[in-house]
C-alpha cells in the first residue's frame, strides 16, 4: 500500500510527474497497514519445473470491510519494461474480497507442468514471468506510471518489483530494493501475512512452496509486538518437491511513458503460455499424467520488430512429465523453440534464423496431446498385497477385453468397494485412450455424493446429468443418461456402475481402460500404479476407425485463398473466412492455422498467425515472438482483442457455424501499419490422426495460398539530412569532433502528408556495424511536444527535456545543451539543431544512423538497416586538437 502526497493527472507527462514529486516525499504506510496488498506472486506456470499450472498474484485485504473491486486493475510489465495495455498486460478486476481474506487472481499457463490452482476468485491472461517483473495494482484503469525506482502515479495501491532478467535487477520497487529473483518452482510472498513497510527487499522473500489462497480462507491477524499479522492459513497447497530450474527472462528495454506509443523497443518474450479461461468442474479429481508430445513448429524468426536494440534471447521451455489434476483443465498450446536472436546489424535480416528443412514427425498443434511416458502400467489387472481396510478399491470392469467400430454402443459396468461402505465413496472414474491421459479419450465420473454424472470433452467437463436422464457427448463417445443405472449392493459396501457408450473417432484404436475411486478422506487405491493418480488398469477395448479414415482433411481462406492477391488497408477491419472439413467429419478435426507473414517466410516470428484448436473450439494468436500464444478464447464467448505487432482480431466478431463435415470460421482481423507491404498467406490442418491436407506444400503441412497487400493509408515519411556544424553527414562522409568541444548536430525531417504526421526521430551513434543503444548516443525527438531523450549508457533509461529549456542531456558519451539547441519548421519538414559535445571516454570511430516514423508507423522508405534505420556517414571523436603550426619572424620581415 502506497500513500502518495499529492493526485496526479493522468495526462501528465513524467517529466511534470518529476517536477511535482520533487517537493514532497513518498510516504511508506506503517506495517500492519488496512488496506489492500499484493501479497503473493507466481510466474513460473506451467513451465519445467513449475509448481503450478497457472501463474498467479494472491491479494490480501488487511481491513474489516469489504472491498469492491469493480474497477481496480492488475497491471504487469517486464523487469526493464513499460506498462502498456496490449497482450493482456493490464487485469480488469471485478468481484470483492472480504475483510482479512484472500483474493485469487489466476493468470496464464497451461496444463502440462505443476498442479492445479485453488478455484480462482478472478481469472485473467496476463502472462508474468518466472523470474522477475513489476506487477502494480491500481485503483483504476489508467496504465500507471513511474520515474524509476520508486516513484509511482497516485492511481497506485500497491506496487512489487521483484527479481532480475539477465543479473538485471528490476528497474522499479518500493522502498531500498526489490523482492527477491524467482524460479519455476518458487513465489515471492510476504514475509509476514500482509504486512507492508512499502520496501519490497525488506517485505518479501522467496517462497519455496508457493500457497495460493483463495476467498474462502479468511485469516483474523494477532497482532504481535512490533510487526504486523502472524496467523498462517491451515490449508497452504503443497508444491512439488521436484528442484526447479530456473528460467532466464530476456530484458526489455523500457520507453518512458511521454514517448511516442510507437517509438522502436524490445519485444518482451513471455515466459508461460497462455491459458484458457477455466470452466468449473469437479473438484479434487487428479488427472493422470500427462506428458504433450513433441510438436516442432516452424522456426520463430529472431528479427526485432520495430527496434534498435537486440532482442533478448528467449529461455527455451522444456516440459516434463507432472501429474494433472482434472479440475478444470484448460488445453495448453505448445511453446515453440525459439532461435537465438544476434543483436542487430546493418542488415536488416538475421542470419541465424533456418527455415524449416526437414519433415518434423510431430507437426505443430494448439493443444499438448496428454501421453504419460514416465509410469507404464501393465496391460493386466495389478495384484495387490492385502489392501488396509479403510481404502476404498476399483474392483473390475466388465467386459475386461471389448472390440468394436467407430459408431457402435458397447455397455459396460465397473464395481468399487469401500470397506467403510457406499456412503464414504466421493466419486468413480472410468478413463478408457491409448495412454493414460484424457485428450481423445473418454473419461466418465461419477459424482456418489451429488448423484451426477460428467463427461470429459477436450479440456471441459460436459455435464452434469442425473442417471436415468439427459445425454452427455465428446469427441470420443456419446452417453445416453438413461443407460446409467448405479446400484449399491447388498453388502453395503459394493457399488456397480453400468453405461452405454456410443463410439465416435476420438476413441478409434487399441485403448487401454482405468478405473478409479476416491472416498471422501481424498483416499485412492493403493493398488495403483505409483505416479498413476489413483487409476487402475483393468482391461482393454479396440475400437476400429470408419471407412476413409485415411483420407486427409482440407482448409480453405478467404480473403488470401491461392493465385489470389488482395488489399487489405491498415486500420480498417476485415473478415478472414476460414473452412475446416474432413471426410470423416467436425470431430475428427484437431486443429487449423493461418499464417500470414513476409513472402517466403513460413515462420511464426513477427507474423500474424492464427490458431483454431476445432476440439476445444479455442483461438488463440501467436506472440511477435513466435514462442507463445495469447488468448484462448472460447469462439462466441470473448471479449476484447487478441493483439500482436501484426494486427488484432476482434473477438467479439468470430463465430464458428457448423457446415457439411466441417466448420466455418469468420475472424475479424485489423492489420498494423508495422505490417503493411506484401504478405503471403498459408494455411494448415491436421485431423486427430496427425494427418494434414494433402495439397499441403511444405514439410510442416503448410499449403501456400495467395498474398495480401496491407497498404499504409499515409505516404512513407523520410530523413533529408543529418549535418554536422553546417556540413551534411551523409553516407561516405567523415567528419572529425574534438573530445569536450561543441558541435551542433542537423537532424532534417520530412513527411508529404505534413510534420503533424511526424511521431518522432532519431540520431543513433555507435561502434560501426553495431546498431544498438547500449554504450551509445541515442537521441529520440518527438516533435508534438518538442522533447529530446537521451538514453542512458546500460539502454536502461531515459533522460529527456524540451528543446529551448535550460536542460542538459548526458551520459558516459555525450551531453547535449538542449538551452542552445533549437527547432525550425515548414509544412512539410523540421529541422532539429542541437548542441551536442561527445566525451572522452568515447573516443574513436562512431557509425551515425538516422530515422524517422510517422504516426501509423510508417518509416522512410530509403531505409538500408534492421527496424527502419538508415546508415549515415561516419564521425572520429579524438581527445585533443591539432598542435598549432609555430611561426617564427625572419630577419628580412614577416614569418617564415
Amino acid at each position: 500500500m502506497i500513500i502518495r502526497p499529492k493526485k496526479i493527472g493522468s495526462g501528465m507527462s513524467l517529466g511534470a510527474l518529476a517536477i511535482i514529486l520533487a517537493g514532497g516525499t513518498l510516504v511508506g504506510a506503517a506495517p500492519g497497514n488496512t488496506g489492500i496488498v499484493i501479497n503473493e506472486v507466481y510466474g513460473g506456470g506451467n513451465n519445467s519445473g513449475a509448481a503450478y499450472r497457472n501463474d498467479f498474484v494472491e491479494l490480501y485485504n488487511n481491513g474489516s470491510s469489504s472491498v469492491d473491486l469493480a474497477g481496480y486493475t492488475l497491471q504487469y510489465a517486464s523487469v526493464a519494461g513499460q506498462f502498456q495495455t496490449s497482450n493482456n498486460q493490464v487485469t480488469t478486476l471485478s468481484g470483492t474480497i472480504g475483510p482479512h481474506s484472500y483474493f485469487l487472481v489466476q493468470l496464464a499457463g497451461g496444463t502440462t507442468n505443476g498442479a492445479e490452482l485453488p478455484t480462482a476468485d478472478f481469472v485473467g491472461a496476463s502472462n508474468l514471468s518466472g523470474t522477475g517483473g513489476k506487477i502494480a495494482l491500481a485503483n483504476n484503469a489508467t496504465l500507471i506510471t513511474y520515474t524509476a525506482p520508486n516513484t509511482f502515479s497516485s492511481n497506485v495501491v500497491d506496487f512489487v518489483g521483484w527479481g532480475t532478467a539477465s543479473g538485471t535487477p528490476a528497474n522499479a520497487y518500493e522502498g531500498t530494493g526489490a523482492a527477491p529473483v524467482t524460479a519455476n518452482g518458487t513465489s515471492i510472498s510476504r514475509k509476514v501475512l500482509g504486512e507492508d513497510s512499502d520496501d519490497n527487499a525488506a517485505d518479501f522473500a522467496a517462497a519455496a512452496a508457493p500457497s495460493p489462497m483463495n476467498s474462502t480462507v479468511t485469516i483474523t491477524p494477532t497482532p504481535t509486538t512490533g510487526s504486523g499479522p502472524t496467523a498462517t492459513p491451515t490449508n497452504t497447497t503443497v508444491a512439488p518437491t521436484n528442484t526447479p530450474t530456473p528460467t532466464a527472462t530476456p530484458t526489455n528495454t523500457p520507453t518512458p511513458t511521454a514517448t511516442p506509443t510507437n517509438t522502436p523497443e524490445p519485444t518482451a518474450t513471455p515466459t508461460n503460455t497462455p491459458t484458457p479461461t477455466a470452466t468449473a468442474t469437479p473438484t479434487n479429481t487428479p488427472e493422470p499424467t500427462a506428458t504433450p508430445t513433441n510438436t516442432p513448429t516452424p522456426t520463430a524468426t529472431a528479427t526485432p520488430t520495430n527496434t534498435p536494440e537486440p532482442t533478448a534471447t528467449p529461455t527455451n521451455t522444456p516440459t516434463p512429465t507432472a501429474t494433472a489434476t482434472p479440475t478444470n483443465t484448460p488445453t495448453a498450446t505448445p511453446t515453440a523453440t525459439p532461435t537465438n536472436t544476434p543483436e542487430p546489424t546493418a542488415t536488416a535480416t538475421p542470419t541465424n534464423t533456418p527455415e524449416p528443412t526437414a519433415t518434423p514427425t510431430n507437426t505443430p498443434e494448439p493443444t499438448a496431446t496428454a501421453t504419460p511416458t514416465n509410469t507404464p502400467a501393465p496391460t493386466a489387472t495389478p495384484t495387490a498385497t492385502p489392501l488396509p481396510p479403510a481404502a476404498p478399491q476399483v474392483v473390475s470392469i466388465a467386459p475386461p477385453a471389448a472390440t468394436d467400430a467407430v459408431g457402435d454402443t458397447r455397455t459396460f459396468t465397473l464395481t468399487v468397494s469401500d470397506a467403510n461402505g457406499v456412503s464414504d465413496i466421493k466419486d468413480v472414474w472410468f478413463l478408457a485412450n491409448t495412454a493414460l491421459g484424457w485428450n481423445n479419450g473418454a473419461t466418465l465420473i461419477y459424482d456418489n455424493v451429488g448423484n451426477k454424472l460428467y463427461l470429459r470433452n477436450g479440456d471441459r467437463f460436459e455435464g452434469p446429468i442425473t442417471p436415468g436422464s439427459g445425454t452427455l457427448s465428446s469427441n470420443a463417445v456419446s452417453i445416453d443418461g438413461s443407460t446409467v443405472v448405479v446400484t449399491p449392493q447388498g453388502d453395503g459396501k459394493t457399488l456397480t456402475i453400468s453405461f452405454a457408450l456410443q463410439t465416435k473417432i476420438g476413441i478409434r484404436g487399441a485403448n487401454r481402460i482405468w478405473g478409479r475411486v476416491q472416498d471422501l478422506a481424498g483416499t485412492t487405491d493403493p493398488a495403483a500404479m505409483p505416479g498413476e493418480s489413483g487409476f487402475v488398469s483393468l482391461g482393454t477395448w479396440t475400437v476400429s476407425g470408419p471407412a476413409g479414415t485415411q483420407q486427409s482433411p482440407s482448409i480453405s481462406v478467404n480473403p488470401g485463398a491461392k493465385g489470389t492477391s488482395t488489399p487489405a488497408p491498415v486500420g480498417t477491419e476485415f473478415n478472414v473466412t476460414v473452412d475446416l472439413t474432413d471426410p470423416n467429419g467436425l470431430a475428427d478435426i484437431e486443429s487449423g492455422y493461418v499464417l500470414i507473414n513476409q513472402p517466403g517466410s513460413l515462420t511464426f516470428g513477427n507474423g500474424f498467425v492464427i490458431v483454431y484448436d476445432a476440439r476445444t473450439n479455442r483461438l488463440y494468436l501467436r506472440s511477435d515472438d513466435g514462442n507463445s500464444s495469447l488468448g484462448g478464447n472460447m469462439v462466441g464467448q470473448g471479449t476484447g482483442t487478441l493483439e500482436n505487432s501484426a494486427g488484432s482480431i476482434r473477438l467479439a466478431g468470430c463465430t464458428a457455424t457448423p457446415i457439411t463435415n466441417g466448420v466455418r470460421l469468420v475472424i475479424p482481423v485489423t492489420p498494423k501499419s508495422q505490417f503493411a507491404g506484401t504478405k503471403q498467406v498459408w494455411t494448415r490442418i491436421q485431423d486427430l490422426g496427425g494427418n494434414v491436407a494433402a495439397n499441403s506444400d511444405s514439410n510442416f503441412g503448410f499449403r501456400a495460398e495467395g498474398t495480401l497487400v496491407i497498404a499504409s493509408p499515409l505516404g512513407t515519411p523520410s530523413t533529408a539530412a543529418i549535418a554536422i556544424d553546417g556540413t551534411p553527414a551523409g553516407k561516405g562522409t567523415s567528419k572529425t569532433l574534438v573530445a569536450g568541444q561543441q558541435s551542433t548536430f542537423t537532424l532534417t525531417l520530412s513527411d508529404a502528408d505534413g510534420i503533424s504526421q511526424i511521431q518522432n526521430g532519431w540520431i543513433l551513434i555507435n561502434t560501426p556495424n553495431r546498431l544498438g543503444w547500449t554504450n551509445a548516443i541515442a537521441l529520440i525527438y518527438e516533435p508534438g511536444t518538442k522533447t529530446v531523450y537521451l538514453r542512458s549508457s546500460d539502454g536502461m533509461s531515459f533522460t529527456s527535456g524540451v528543446v529551448g529549456t535550460s536542460t542538459t542531456l548526458a551520459n558516459d558519451a555525450v551531453s547535449v545543451d538542449l538551452s542552445a539547441s533549437s527547432v525550425a519548421s515548414t509544412t512539410t519538414d523540421i529541422a532539429l539543431s542541437l548542441a551536442v559535445t561527445p566525451k572522452a571516454a568515447y573516443a574513436g570511430t562512431r557509425q551515425i544512423w538516422s530515422r524517422v516514423q510517422d504516426t501509423a508507423g510508417n518509416v522512410q522508405a530509403n531505409h538500408d538497416a534492421a527496424q527502419g534505420f538508415n546508415t549515415e556517414g561516419q564521425i572520429v571523436i579524438t581527445t585533443s586538437t591539432p598542435a598549432a603550426v609555430r611561426r617564427t619572424p625572419r630577419s628580412s620581415g614577416g614569418y617564415s
